[in-house]
């Protein structure tokens, strides 16, 4: 995937509906920038009577460069969102893509120093991009919701949560995803071992992994944190089909439990 494109392609977004996107640089990092892409339909309300939507969600993808799909998948929910005025009426979206650009350009999982940025959001472990990262988080207003899309090298499509119990969004959301394309545990009883995670069901994980950008989302106070991960041994097409169904599917039963 050619990083030049990719910018490229979300900078197109932002100008094709500047009413609803806009995109900024928040820094520079490892020689390398860092953007900000903000989907509301509340900016110029905010402006002009001081309204603001009611619940507001923070995405970043592309933090192992090794995982570009879920850069692509980004894209493709936030010209999914634009469409969707029933759920820009409650949700506004600040979307953090290609956050490891040079991982994504050498098409390796870590940084520039050798880092691996997922395990850099905590002291002593700091690296120049989750700085940046974090700082333009916490100077945002609050959020409800907090996903961090990535890949593994699993079979199936899984949410690790930070928390059991988040009202059944995670549960909710997997649902609309065809069962076989959802990671089981290693003996498919539930709760029940995969690796490092306890499945609590067919692709609904939880992991106490520190410095993570999940985790950092936790410390900052937001109630619902993810990571999810599409599964980088199917296809292309699956991986960034899955990826962008499940996102949507977390939203729409967000919209679902809380206004409906």
């Amino acid at each position: 995937m050619e990083v030049a494109t990719s910018v490229n392609h979300f900078q197109s977004i932002a100008d094709k509906h500047s009413n609803k996107v806009s995109m900024e640089s928040i820094g520079n990092a490892e020689g390398e920038g860092l953007f900000k892409i903000v989907i509301s339909k509340w900016q110029r309300q905010r402006q002009q009577n001081g309204r603001t939507p009611r619940m507001r969600a923070v995405i970043a993808s592309g933090v192992h460069g090794n995982e570009p799909i879920s850069n692509v998948a980004l894209a493709n929910v936030i010209e999914a969102v634009i469409k969707r005025d029933d759920l820009l009426e409650k949700f506004e979206f600040v979307t953090y893509p290609l956050v490891n650009l040079y991982g994504l350009k050498q098409g390796i999982r870590r940084t520039r120093d050798c880092k691996d940025l997922n395990r850099s959001f905590q002291d002593g472990e700091w690296t120049a991009i989750s700085r940046i990262l974090s700082k333009s988080i916490q100077e945002e207003r609050q959020f409800s919701f907090g996903l961090d899309l990535h890949g593994s090298g699993k079979q199936g499509i899984f949410i690790i949560k930070n928390q059991k119990d988040d009202d059944g969004l995670a549960f909710s959301a997997l649902a609309k995803i065809d069962h076989s394309d959802l990671q089981k545990s290693n003996n498919d009883t539930y709760p029940g071992k995969c690796g490092g995670y306890t499945m609590l069901s067919p692709g609904e994980a939880i992991s106490r992994n520190q410095g993570t950008l999940k985790s950092f989302f936790a410390k900052c106070g937001i109630p619902y944190c993810y990571t999810f991960e599409y599964p980088k041994v199917q296809s292309l097409e699956k991986q960034v089909t899955l990826m962008t169904d499940l996102v949507l599917a977390y939203f729409n039963a967000s919209d679902r439990h809380f206004f409906h």
